[in-house]
């Protein structure tokens, strides 16, 4: 059976790429993000569809950063439009690649299928991490078009929208304050991160003080960590072969 093993929902997708400082107003929470499905071709759009965890960055980042000329929004649809257009032909060709790989396991035995086996669990790997770079490459080109003020702003809209998306209507007005505290400093510090790795650990520190410090354990568990996209659809690596079953025995 092939399944998705990089199944993990898409969460964090607005933590890389899209204002209003939303946890300033502790009495209001974020908009859900548009659908992540645009259609592109330039300013007006017309071109053809978008798919992709980033598909909605250019309309978020419009919305939610302060002050934005014209010159930086022409040149951000720029540099969204290629990353979207990379990201896809990466994934699809990775995902080709693995499918493939799978094909030709499934129709080995033994010691072949275990060694094919191990050369896909790297490969897979390996195009994952390549992603993760890929991905901050052009994150990193895109945050450098904006100002360090539309930096921590950008910060702080995508991590409330990753975190409020998850809570329900019962957080207190203290932990609204905790909350907020939370994201204002972590949003200061992605703010000037461009290494994926530390991009993660500053999320998973922000995940650990929200579910240790801060919330109950049923407001804890509708909180999932939201990190960057990870490379999806590669399928499952094919375990060993069964033994068949002896039918005649006892």
């Amino acid at each position: 059976m092939v399944r998705d093993v990089f199944g993990l929902a898409i969460a964090g997708v607005v933590l890389l790429g899209s204002g209003s400082v939303l946890g300033q107003a502790a009495a209001s929470r974020p908009a859900k993000a548009p659908a992540a499905t645009m259609q592109g071709g330039g300013a007006g759009g017309g071109g053809a569809a978008i798919n992709g965890p980033f598909a909605a960055q250019m309309q978020q980042m419009t919305r939610n950063i302060n002050k934005l000329s014209a010159d930086q929004r022409t040149r951000l649809r720029a540099l969204i439009d290629a990353m979207n257009k990379e990201l896809e032909e990466f994934r699809d060709a990775a995902v080709k690649k693995s499918k493939e790989a799978i094909a030709v396991i499934d129709s080995k035995d033994g010691a072949p299928r275990d060694a094919l086996r191990t050369q896909l669990e790297q490969e897979q790997k390996k195009a994952s991490d390549d992603y993760l770079k890929l991905v901050m490459s052009h994150q990193n080109a895109i945050n450098a078009l904006l100002t360090p003020d539309q930096r921590v702003n950008w910060e702080t809209y995508k991590l409330n929208h990753a975190i409020w998306g998850k809570l329900g209507n019962d957080v207190t007005d203290g932990q609204r304050k905790q909350i907020k505290d939370l994201i204002d400093a972590a949003a200061k510090e992605l703010a000037t991160t461009k290494d994926g790795p530390a991009v993660l650990a500053i999320n998973g520190r922000v995940v650990r003080k929200l579910v240790g410090e801060v919330l109950t354990e049923e407001q804890a568990a509708r909180v999932f960590n939201a990190g960057p996209p990870a490379l999806t659809g590669l399928g499952a690596i094919p375990g060993p072969k069964a033994t068949p079953v002896d039918r005649n025995l006892p």
